[in-house]
């Protein structure tokens, strides 16, 4: 689980910010983006939850921070295409648009079957 850290300095080593957060659980991994916020990875959904409730609104090295729980980025909006391949194909490729596959261009959809 993922914590989301808000107001962290740019230049902040990741190994301050692992040490800050380890007093609330096992902290997998630590990320500072550079860019005002960075990403800590506990084992627990319960440690995470700790460390948000326990830091958000203090300083943390030296920058007031704000935490809160990371969010997987929902699917809603996108499109999914789903291929059936019959059991004779052994390679289907699909691209085109926008940059293409390995053609390039801009221009809609290409399938190719390989057997």
């Amino acid at each position: 689980m993922q914590a989301l850290c808000y107001g962290v300095a740019t230049q902040t080593p990741k190994e301050d910010l692992q040490i800050e957060f380890e007093r609330f659980g096992s902290v997998t991994d630590a990320y500072n983006s550079g860019k005002g916020y960075a990403f800590i990875t506990y084992e627990t959904k319960e440690e995470a939850d700790q460390a948000k409730e326990m830091l958000n609104g203090t300083t943390v090295c030296g920058q007031e921070i704000k935490v809160d729980i990371a969010k997987p980025e929902e699917l809603e909006d996108q499109e999914v295409l789903v291929v059936e391949v019959p059991e004779d194909v052994d390679v289907v490729e699909i691209g085109g648009g926008y940059g293409g596959g390995d053609r390039g261009g801009y221009g809609g959809e290409r399938r190719r079957r390989v057997r």
